[in-house]
């Protein structure tokens, strides 16, 4: 009994991140994979959601890394709370996160960016001064069959989205095309 819970103990720690008690990188890849061959097997719709604190390094150097640790650490909490049960949320890196959507179209994809949007950038963070606004910018990409021949072309879109997102501002959510995307 006892090693069994010691390898359920090393299991837990080997697919979440220590910081944000979130599911890590190398998990989200292999569920992404997993989610991707399901979704084109059956024919089932699948998004992904990718974001990221906008100018977190700048929160770091004023209000300290701790400060930033914190903010991370209330963002998981924040999204664990807005999203559904069957979604699968990362830490992507650094203050990167991922949003896996199972049997979720484009519609679906966008209400729920939007209310993690909601949710992580128009509340104040415990530690910073009033007023003091912590924002995201998400990206969007929901499965295409013809277009998007891997699971990398899905966070590919969504990485696209995310990074117009930024250079359309940052504070918003920007759903990607797949135009393109096969090679």
């Amino acid at each position: 009994e006892q090693i069994q819970r010691s390898n359920e103990r090393l299991e837990f720690l080997a697919v979440t991140d220590g910081l944000t008690g979130l599911y890590n990188h190398r998990y989200f890849r292999k569920r992404l994979q997993e989610e991707f061959d399901r979704a084109t097997r059956y024919a089932l719709p699948l998004s992904c959601l990718i974001f990221d604190v906008d100018n977190f390094k700048r929160i770091n150097d004023t209000y300290g890394h701790l400060q930033g640790d914190a903010i991370l650490r209330e963002m998981s909490v924040r999204i664990l709370r807005t999203v559904r049960k069957s979604d699968i949320v990362a830490r992507y890196g650094g203050e990167e996160f991922t949003v896996i959507l199972p049997q979720t179209g484009i519609e679906g994809a966008a209400a729920e960016a939007a209310r993690i949007h909601a949710e992580l950038s128009t509340k104040p963070y415990p530690g910073m001064p009033d007023g003091t606004p912590v924002t995201v910018s998400i990206g969007v990409s929901t499965l295409d069959c013809e277009n998007m021949l891997d699971s990398d072309a899905l966070l590919r879109v969504a990485d696209s989205a995310l990074y117009e997102a930024k250079r359309l501002g940052k504070n918003r959510v920007v759903i990607g095309s797949p135009e393109g995307e096969k090679k």
